[in-house]
């Protein structure tokens, strides 16, 4: 059985830089039409895969629930995971609003995973603006 890693300073570093992987990959489509001269050029977007804790923690041989701990005993981590989450925020935002995600599935992880109360709200076509949503949340 493989015994839990120490923490390292490292880490820190090693987790922001994985939650700032591109939201996304583009690239462009050719299609041919059957006259065989003629193409027509599409642009395309595909989500990259979600950065998550999860993912993290079996890169490094860890758990989130060993990571947590390490976060209570180093305000370094802590901090780090701090910004890996606003990271994991804006990576989902970004596919959502580029409509790269279906509206329910990104509802789920905007609320369950990165912790986004009333996500439903802002992803929602009949709601009112994210500008209102943040304003109402800063009051």
């Amino acid at each position: 059985m493989q015994s839990a890693p120490e923490y390292r300073p490292e880490y820190c570093e090693r987790l922001v830089r994985y939650f700032s992987a591109p939201a996304y990959r583009e690239w462009t489509d050719t299609v041919w039409h059957s006259n065989g001269e003629t193409r027509q050029e599409r642009p395309l977007r595909l989500p990259n895969p979600l950065p998550t804790f999860e993912g993290f923690a079996g890169e490094i041989g860890a758990t989130t629930a060993l990571m947590r701990a390490w976060a209570i005993a180093h305000p370094e981590f802590a901090y780090a995971c701090e910004r890996a989450k606003d990271a994991q925020r804006d990576f989902l935002l970004q596919n959502a609003l580029l409509g790269l995600y279906h509206t329910a599935f990104a509802r789920f992880v905007a609320e369950l995973v990165c912790g986004m109360e009333g996500a439903g709200a802002i992803m929602d076509e009949d709601s009112v603006t994210l500008a209102d949503d943040i304003a109402d949340a800063d009051d």
